[in-house]
């Protein structure tokens, strides 16, 4: 379980082999603004497998900031 407050950007990434399932609670008002993950191409690391089993961070290049 984890906390994720409210208008904060937020993901959820299974790195394992097992099927991941989750379970969401939230207020409506919580404040998520998925706009902005769209309109910045998607969040500034990408989740990728690092080729050894495990998985890494990499650098999104295609990420743009918000001014």
């Amino acid at each position: 379980m984890a906390y994720i407050p409210g208008h904060w950007i937020h993901r959820s990434v299974n790195v394992g082999t097992e099927q991941l399932i989750l379970v969401f609670c939230f207020n409506a008002d919580a404040g998520q603004n998925y706009r902005i993950i769209e309109e910045n191409r998607g969040m500034s690391q990408l989740v990728v497998s690092d080729g050894l089993g495990g998985w890494e961070l990499k650098e999104n290049l295609n990420y743009l900031p918000q001014n």
